[in-house]
């Protein structure tokens, strides 16, 4: 995660990719170290909500389980961050660090599922309505 700030003075925090444990210093790191005017391609994240499950940030350890600009903007009082992150999408050379890309966009395909419930639901109300029918007319016979 990496702060950058804009010409109007608002920050944007990047999501500039993977990088390994034993590289997380920058300094271990500096081809992937950028100065000066840059310009970002990414896609757009909302703020992640955190549940029951989700750890606590570990701002210290700049250890993040659940991306929400506020709380990177509290932690390390930073000023006029935007509501939003990115997540850096970019050409990179073999190597080269941060690994950008890392976003994977899944949608889930739930339509088998659906239409087997739909279609026996179906089912057994023609059960039913065969069952009710058969009581009626079994019925009117007495």
């Amino acid at each position: 995660m990496t702060r950058f700030a804009r010409a109007d003075g608002s920050i944007v925090i990047i999501n500039r990719g993977f990088v390994p444990l034993e590289k997380k210093e920058p300094a271990s790191r500096g081809e992937g170290q950028t100065e000066g005017v840059v310009r970002i391609t990414g896609l757009f994240r909302a703020p992640e909500q955190t549940n029951y499950f989700t750890p606590a940030n570990d701002p210290k350890r700049n250890a993040w389980y659940s991306k929400n600009p506020a709380d990177i903007e509290r932690a390390f009082g930073l000023k006029n961050v935007l509501p939003f992150l990115l997540d850096e999408t970019r050409d990179h050379r073999a190597g080269e660090l941060p690994q950008p890309n890392e976003t994977k966009l899944t949608f889930t395909n739930n339509h088998l599922g659906y239409a087997l419930t739909w279609y026996g639901l179906a089912c057994t109300l023609i059960g039913v309505f065969a069952a009710f029918a058969w009581q009626r007319l079994r019925a009117s016979r007495l």
